[in-house]
């Protein structure tokens, strides 16, 4: 299977997820997301080149992207059923899920191992860059935030018609602020081809915002667990 195959294979069960998790309820959407940005960090390191069809260029872009593209899906299904307000819960959900994996890893880091092996690759996994692991907060938060208010914004603007819309705008603006973000504070100084790499980068984000449109348009159409209302109300 070549790497663009296995990355829609990736992307579409990344996706999956977060809709099966919307359909289970609210709490299984939040497990999802932080699930998925975990899952984002202890992969990011993994570089891959991908052959897009039609495209002559063989862009180099992280196996991560996928994971990290479908948590837009998510809040976007969650500002369309619950409104704004849980949206931006389900992003510190994220936020939080992040945080716990940084220092936990952190103290892991610190105990002496009798398998040198296993520690290194511990390491490979937990050893977070100040400077990255800064700007990936910074840029979750941000660009989330973004995203819903957008999404809103646009929401509004078209008294509700048109979901699509705000899905396809949304999405695409917000994770093109994130990758900004990322890579001039984290890459900027160390990487000089950083803005043609970034490019690369959102473009694999771009696709996925695309794909993830039927997904959301999927999810109007599906109905949460009947006491879901009482649960967001709770939460």
């Amino acid at each position: 299977m070549t790497n663009f195959l296995a990355l829609i294979l990736l992307t579409l069960l990344c996706l999956g997820t977060c809709l099966l998790a919307f359909r289970l309820g609210l709490r299984w959407l939040m497990a999802a997301v932080a699930t998925l940005y975990v899952l984002t960090n202890i992969v990011a390191a993994q570089v891959i080149a991908i052959q897009i069809p039609f495209f002559e260029n063989v862009i180099t872009t992280s196996v991560a992207a996928p994971l990290y593209a479908s948590l837009f899906l998510a809040t976007d299904m969650a500002a369309e059923r619950y409104g704004h307000a849980i949206a931006r819960r389900l992003v510190w959900v994220g936020f939080a899920s992040q945080l716990l994996l940084v220092a936990v890893g952190q103290v892991i880091l610190m105990f002496e191992p009798l398998d040198p092996n296993l520690f290194s690759a511990h390491q490979q996994i937990f050893s977070f860059a100040p400077l990255l692991a800064l700007a990936s907060l910074l840029a979750y938060l941000v660009s989330q935030h973004l995203d819903i208010w957008l999404f809103q914004r646009i929401r509004l603007a078209t008294k509700e018609r048109w979901p699509i819309l705000r899905n396809m705008l949304s999405t695409p603006i917000s994770q093109g602020v994130d990758t900004f973000i990322v890579f001039a504070i984290a890459f900027s100084t160390i990487m000089d081809n950083w803005v043609e790499v970034m490019i690369y980068t959102y473009l694999v984000k771009l696709l996925v915002s695309i794909v993830d449109t039927p997904f959301f348009l999927l999810s109007r159409r599906v109905s949460p667990r009947t006491n879901d209302n009482q649960e967001a109300i709770r939460l």
